[in-house]
């Protein structure tokens, strides 16, 4: 199985994800975000691990936070979060362990400090848009699809 295939987009990038788990999905696409921001490879000696939980409170419907979270919430959450990680620390993960929650989800993501002089940089990801986001289950597992604002 594919883990991810960039779509045409006008304007922006854009994502389809798959994966047999939903917790693969978020892996495969936060795998997907990245390899469309830059390449970079780090020395064991160089990785950090972040946890990351993504709680209920995440999700907000008319202002008002809820323990049901829909697969689109959960699958832009995580994405934001993570992006979040590289604009404000340089946080560049190359490895998750994502275990998915009836109202989140929780990860070990391990990764590195991103350097432009370093490591290979393609383009900025301003956000993750809420534009054309579908995640449905298939088949075959789950197949996600999301646009960036680049």
């Amino acid at each position: 199985m594919k883990k991810f295939e960039q779509m045409e987009h006008t304007a922006d990038l854009g994502l389809r994800v798959f994966g047999r788990s939903k917790a693969e999905l978020l892996e495969h696409a936060a795998q997907g975000m990245f390899s469309l921001m830059g390449r970079a490879d780090f020395p064991a000696s160089e990785l950090r691990e972040l946890n990351i939980e993504i709680p209920p409170g995440a999700f907000m419907s008319h202002d008002t936070p809820r323990t049901a979270v829909s697969d689109d919430e959960r699958l832009v959450a995580w994405l934001k979060r993570l992006l979040r990680e590289f604009n404000l620390r340089a946080f560049f993960p190359v490895r998750f362990q994502v275990q998915v929650t009836p109202d989140g989800c929780t990860a070990r993501v391990l990764g590195g400090r991103f350097d432009p002089a370093v490591h290979t940089f393609y383009t900025e990801i301003k956000g993750v848009t809420l534009h054309a986001l579908k995640v449905a289950k298939m088949d075959s597992g789950w197949q996600a699809e999301v646009v960036f604002d680049v």
